[in-house]
């Protein structure tokens, strides 16, 4: 917000102090530019939407089932009160991952995933069926702007700094329904100046962590969209902070990341922990505990030594990778070898390593 300030400062303190005044926000934090809000969330199935005296959240007009009730007895068409809807979605898990359970086949899921995403106004820079991904492009993250009506004018001078993504992935559950992960990779951005009446000036952005408080909130919107405001209500937990899963080790020269824990847990683990770090999948195979991946430009060694770096050398691509994943029941372990056959740099694979196990955390 001080960055935004200073940009205001420049208007006169006139301006400044109504904006300061005004100042709020939707205590949520995750609030992007591009919602529509003309577009109501759908309605639930066998939830009708009155006309009129339905629940408003900013005018927007998004259905829910209180709303309902409401708008029934205003409009005189309260009958005997029927019993909401099931919205088969639930909230798991694992200390600080969690995930939701849809009863639904992932199909159906994934193009409500989609209209989700779009309805926040992300594009989707990637929508992959058959790994169940979509990847929107990046937003800037409104949540901590004021939220009055003076400073949405002046909305296209303020600049929060920040900026999110996100990846859906969606899974076929064991016994029918639907596994729902959302991914959240940060920027955030670095400035300069500013201290007194200067204007400050963007030098770039870096990466800051994924944050959990964000996609436990995204997943909370999404059970939203999908199943009305119970199904919110069921998914509405406190975060809850997780230690560290594991450790690594050098067996016999080769290192591996160790888990304490199956071989189950573990597979999930490393997805969500890759989806973090904006590690692309090409193929993943769970009965032969494999993941064909791409590293992120970040995550890449740098071209050449420490003259080239001087000289800002770029990113070495070592190409595809495989992430493998083998355990039992209590202790699992990950590797990581070249998809054609051969080793890799052991400094790499302590890199890679090492940001899979803090994306785990």
């Amino acid at each position: 917000m001080q960055r935004g300030l200073r940009v205001l400062r420049q208007l006169g303190p006139v301006v400044l102090a109504v904006v300061v005044a005004g100042c709020s926000s939707t205590g949520r934090k995750a609030v992007y530019e591009g919602v529509r809000p003309e577009k109501p969330l759908e309605v639930p199935p066998e939830l009708s939407l009155p006309r009129q005296g339905h629940d408003t959240a900013g005018g927007t007009g998004s259905a829910t089932w209180s709303g309902y009730l409401r708008g029934a007895e205003a409009t005189g068409t309260a009958g005997p009160v029927p019993a909401p809807p099931p919205p088969g979605v639930r909230l798991e898990r694992d200390g600080a991952l969690r995930w939701l359970v849809i009863d639904a086949p992932p199909e159906r899921v994934w193009e409500r995933a989609r209209a989700f995403l779009e309805h926040l106004g992300f594009e989707i820079k990637r929508a992959d069926r058959r790994l169940g991904v979509l990847e929107t492009n990046w937003q800037e993250n409104k949540a901590d702007v004021p939220a009055n009506w003076f400073s949405r004018l002046l909305s296209k001078l303020y600049s929060s700094g920040l900026m999110d993504r996100y990846r859906v992935r969606i899974e076929p559950a064991e016994g029918g329904g639907s596994l729902v992960f959302i991914a959240h990779r940060g920027l955030r951005e670095v400035v300069s100046g500013g201290d007194s009446d200067e204007i400050a000036v963007t030098e770039g952005w870096t990466l800051r962590d994924p944050d959990p408080e964000l996609e436990l909130e995204m997943l909370q919107e999404f059970a939203a969209f999908y199943g009305g405001e119970q199904a919110a209500r069921q998914v509405a937990a406190q975060a809850a902070s997780g230690g560290s899963r594991g450790r690594l080790e050098d067996s016999g020269g080769s290192l591996r990341l160790v888990l304490d824990e199956g071989f189950d847990r573990a597979w999930r683990l490393v997805q969500i922990g890759l989806d973090r770090l904006g590690v692309e999948v090409v193929d993943r195979d769970r009965s032969a505990g494999r993941f064909i991946i791409v590293l992120p430009e970040e995550l890449r060694p740098q071209q050449g030594g420490w003259f080239s770096r001087l000289l800002g050398g770029g990113k070495q691509d070592p190409g595809r990778l495989v992430l493998s994943v083998s355990g039992d029941a209590a202790r699992s372990q990950v590797g990581l070898g070249r998809a054609e056959g051969g080793e890799v740099d052991p400094a790499l694979v302590r890199s890679v390593l090492e940001h899979l196990l803090d994306a785990m955390r």
